[in-house]
């Protein structure tokens, strides 16, 4: 009778070997670092920011973009370290980046929700020998996570009338099964109090009668389940599609206006050049005529012949066409 005996594989020669209170804080890192990217990457295909912002890295196989102003990045990584506690204490399990309608109230037009659940032994002293395998397994699912987010289509906007938010999901009871309370990590970090928003009522609206589901990925591996989510409200969306094209018809109409005040300008302007030259003809009639009345007044039996002393020169007349240039400066163009 054959006994078949199953081995636990050797550890490869350079591989780390963990702990269980070693690989906890490890994989929350990795989250923390998958839910940086996503919202980089969520931000800048959704137009929230002039694309100017936002340089492409490589990042779990695939091409995303991270935003490089630093008040942006910065409130960033503020929205991700308030997860850090709350998730190893296991007091959140879901966030949601909004796109809203950057109005006096702000509407929420599509959620982007991420449900992220860690997976531990109870054993804190157990050992893991495949740690490098189980780091992979997490890219992973990371990996098809983003590429599913790069498939969603961007609502259409204009002049940046989009913006976003950040929000969280806490435990139920608000406490883990240790009784450690969310409202503990708050009076550490009262600043975090603000995300945690999500399915309660707040200054945020989302009209959730007419919302659909567009996009669903569920995700394992040995140490998470992960399941991504994109809700719209096709309601919101229809009047700020409307509320964009009032804008772009503004635009137009706007742009129409002063192409007009410009013709308007220009043909003012021509009309003031017309009236300077036939001005300017004018006033060289009106000084001959005046020499002539006094080279008449003066007995001079021929009116047609005068003084040159006494009649300015025509410009248009043989003599002044033909006189040298060293005598004239002023004539000379």
């Amino acid at each position: 009778m054959n006994i078949q005996r199953t081995t636990r594989p050797h550890r490869r020669h350079g591989e780390i070997r963990l702990l269980e209170k070693q690989m906890r804080p490890e994989v929350i890192e990795r989250c923390l670092q998958f839910l940086d990217v996503v919202i980089n990457q969520i931000i800048y295909q959704e137009n929230i920011y002039p694309s100017n912002l936002f340089q492409p890295r490589q990042m779990y196989r695939s091409l995303v973009y991270q935003c490089i102003d630093k008040d942006i990045s910065s409130y960033i990584t503020l929205c991700v370290a308030s997860l850090k506690d709350l998730f190893s204490q296991q007091l959140s399990d879901m966030v949601s980046i909004n796109i809203i309608r950057n109005c006096q109230i702000p509407i929420i037009l599509r959620r982007y929700l991420i449900e992220l659940h860690t997976m531990h032994d109870p054993c804190l002293r157990a050992i893991y020998d495949n740690t490098k395998q189980l780091m992979n397994q997490l890219d992973q699912i990371f990996s098809q996570c983003i590429q599913t987010i790069k498939q969603i289509k961007p609502l259409e906007c204009s002049n940046y009338t989009k913006g976003w938010t950040f929000q969280l999901r806490s435990c139920p009871d608000g406490k883990n099964n240790k009784g450690i309370s969310i409202g503990e990590i708050f009076r550490k970090q009262p600043i975090y109090k603000e995300f945690v928003l999500i399915n309660q009522q707040g200054d945020l609206l989302s009209n959730g009668k007419q919302t659909k589901i567009s996009s669903i990925k569920s995700l394992h591996s040995e140490r998470l389940k992960l399941q991504f989510m994109c809700e719209d409200d096709k309601y919101e969306q229809e009047k700020f599609q409307q509320w964009n094209q009032f804008l772009l018809d503004q635009q137009e109409t706007a742009s129409d206006m002063t192409d007009e005040l410009h013709e308007n300008s220009d043909e003012q302007e021509d009309e003031k050049k017309m009236n300077r030259t036939i001005n300017l003809d004018s006033d060289s009639l009106v000084d001959r005529y005046h020499s002539t009345q006094k080279i008449n007044r003066n007995g001079d039996g021929n009116q047609y012949s005068s003084d040159e002393d006494n009649r300015p020169p025509s410009p248009y007349s043989p003599d002044h066409l033909g006189h040298d240039p060293d005598d004239d400066d002023e004539d000379d163009f």
